[in-house]
């Protein structure tokens, strides 16, 4: 076994950390080349490290005192209800002749971190091609909970017959609410579960059909309005973050209408008109227990990245390994 050696991340060990990393994304993009070029450039990862590690802990591996793993991130107040440790795509990386190890050492020396910073919730992306990443986080106890996916512009062409695609505008608000909520019911059922804690009203669609770039499509058949998909820039802490990139924020398909090409007819429409905006990719995440996104996404996009969580023990605050048996029963 190769002996590596811990040690706090700091600014003399960005440079290096931002070509391993760069390093790693360049053997991604040649599994998915819609993927931006620019985090090839280790130059592009410098500031975010710098910027990381003025915020939050972090921990660099070290062999021979050469860096061959670093793992670092931020904190997320809320989470799926929870505060969260995230460590984005970009906040680490292993050499890829040992990710295992070096994955377990990293994150047995920061997790103690987060979990004294009061997150109990551990949140990691990682570059879909790193499997060495995958492989340790779910070996540690990490299950997948988000996919990010991505395509080019090149157009489907699938024609649902008989469906009308339009734009919508101002007077369609009632219409877009309505499918809204019925995205957020769906995905509060089975088998997601995510709370549909307050429904988005009239005011909320306003605001959102009038910034730039954020445009949303109607399909209708026989009168009847059965899908939507809308698309906006994304401004979050993703891979797909790119002034070239054009996000799919939300898409639903009323239940007799699925199955039948729209969801596919509303993406190559959406395509098109992103296309005439001057983007060069088309992005959606998804969360990996949902079936209906798994069917349609996978079919057209390429998976990038891959959210893994894990939920500690919260009790793990108080208890401690030293305290003797007697008192576990007194």
């Amino acid at each position: 076994m190769i002996s590596y050696t811990t040690m706090s991340f700091t600014n003399e060990h960005v440079e290096a950390a931002a070509r391993l990393f760069s390093r790693n994304y360049r053997a991604a993009r040649q599994m998915v080349s819609s993927m931006p070029a620019c985090y090839e450039n280790h130059e592009r990862i410098v500031p975010l490290l710098n910027d990381m590690i003025k915020r939050s802990p972090a921990i660099v591996a070290l062999q021979d005192g050469e860096i061959v793993g670093y793992l670092g991130g931020h904190v997320l107040r809320e989470w799926r209800g929870r505060r969260t440790a995230y460590a984005p795509f970009w906040a680490h990386a292993a050499d890829e002749e040992d990710p295992d190890q070096i994955y377990r050492l990293l994150y047995a020396c920061l997790a103690s971190q987060w979990i004294a910073n009061g997150c109990f919730q551990h949140l990691v992306t990682a570059l879909a091609h790193d499997t060495g990443a995958r492989e340790a986080l779910s070996w540690m106890g990490f299950g997948m909970v988000v996919v990010d996916t991505m395509r080019d512009m090149t157009r489907l062409h699938t024609p649902a017959n008989e469906i009308r695609i339009k734009q919508a505008d101002m007077n369609d608000i009632e219409t877009i609410e309505k499918l809204d909520n019925k995205l957020a019911t769906y995905l509060a059922g089975p088998p997601v579960f995510l709370p549909l804690i307050e429904k988005r009203g009239k005011q909320y669609h306003e605001e959102w059909l009038t910034k730039p770039y954020h445009a949303l499509w109607l399909a209708s058949r026989d009168g009847e309005t059965v899908a939507y998909l809308k698309m906006c820039p994304l401004d979050a802490d993703y891979l797909v973050t790119d002034e070239k990139t054009i996000w799919i924020q939300g898409a639903y398909t009323k239940k007799h209408a699925r199955g039948q090409g729209i969801g596919t007819a509303l993406v190559d429409h959406a395509i098109a008109w992103a296309q005439g905006q001057g983007f060069k990719r088309c992005a959606v995440d998804f969360e990996s227990d949902n079936a209906l996104a798994c069917r349609l996404w996978l079919k057209h996009f390429r998976p990038i990245c891959y959210s893994f969580a894990r939920r500690v023990d919260p009790r793990i605050a108080w208890a401690y390994a030293g305290r003797e048996d007697k008192h576990f029963w007194s």
